[in-house]
């Protein structure tokens, strides 16, 4: 319930939906928390880039994975600048590599 409560936040597109959104991405079940970095991405709320950055360098794959390619879509310079960092994890890589391909 709480995953699609995420997805339609998400896709309301309402910059109010954006904190809820953000407080999910704690949530304790990783599906949950990989919604709501997808509802982020529907968004596009640049201000949940450092948020999305802690989830993609240390959440479980779903969810890490969601975070990086949201962050890719929606601040690319970031993403490829946190891809460079020490510890950045396989899924910063994953989504640098892929915005680099489609020529982001």
């Amino acid at each position: 319930m709480r995953a699609k409560a995420c997805r339609a936040l998400g896709r309301l597109g309402a910059d109010e939906a954006a904190t809820e959104l953000v407080t999910a991405l704690q949530d304790r079940i990783p599906f949950v928390r990989a919604t709501a970095a997808i509802g982020l991405g529907m968004i596009g709320d640049v201000d949940a880039a450092d948020d999305l950055v802690a989830q993609a360098r240390d959440d479980r794959f779903s969810a890490a994975q969601s975070a990086a390619r949201t962050l890719a879509r929606i601040d690319p310079a970031r993403a490829h600048v946190e891809a460079k960092r020490p510890g950045a994890g396989p899924h910063l890589v994953e989504a640098s590599d892929l915005l680099a391909v489609q020529g982001g």
